[in-house]
């Protein structure tokens, strides 16, 4: 052999190591491209994953907030309601004070609503003695009644009478502004 087959193999051996390091140096640029597209790949799924559960998370809270807003505002038009039935009642209370007020003046009329009080009072309760409390400023009045009660009972109910007996020591409370007890 001589200086040019040696100078020949020796540049070829040149060459095929060339060719293996562009091959191996081709091999690590696929694996690292590979490697490199794989964790982009991973980290934008990771940041889609976190983008996801951080809007499914503003949107829970929008719906509670939702939630939250409707019962408040739920609650606002029950508590209107509320005053304007309290309103209301207070208004068919004092109405109904004013027409007692006036029942009262007309003691004929008075005298039949406390004998069918009576009369109602004796069937609800359906015992053989019935204890009748009043105001005192009324105790004329619940006397007569008791009596025309006792003549009549048997003939409205087609039961026995029972027993009426008047407290005349403990007596209701006046009507609202008359201290006169």
């Amino acid at each position: 052999m001589d200086d040019a087959d040696y100078e020949r193999q020796i540049n070829q051996m040149v060459q095929f190591i060339k060719q293996e390091a562009g091959e191996k140096a081709n091999e690590i640029s696929v694996a690292a491209e590979e490697e490199f597209n794989l964790k982009k790949l991973n980290m934008v799924d990771l940041e889609k994953k976190k983008m996801r559960q951080e809007f499914e998370r503003k949107d829970s809270q929008i719906e509670v907030q939702k939630k939250i807003e409707y019962s408040s505002k739920l609650n606002e038009a029950r508590l209107k309601v509320l005053q304007a039935r309290d309103v209301e009642v207070q208004k068919v209370l004092a109405q109904a004070r004013a027409e007692l007020a006036k029942v009262c003046e007309d003691k004929a009329g008075y005298t039949k609503l406390l004998e069918d009080l009576i009369i109602q009072a004796a069937l609800k309760l359906q015992i053989n003695e019935v204890g009748v409390r009043c105001r005192e400023m009324d105790l004329p009045l619940v006397k007569t009644a008791i009596n025309n009660v006792k003549s009549k009972f048997t003939n409205v109910t087609g039961k026995k009478c029972p027993s009426i007996a008047l407290d005349e020591k403990t007596f209701l409370p006046p009507p609202d502004g008359d201290v006169t007890s």
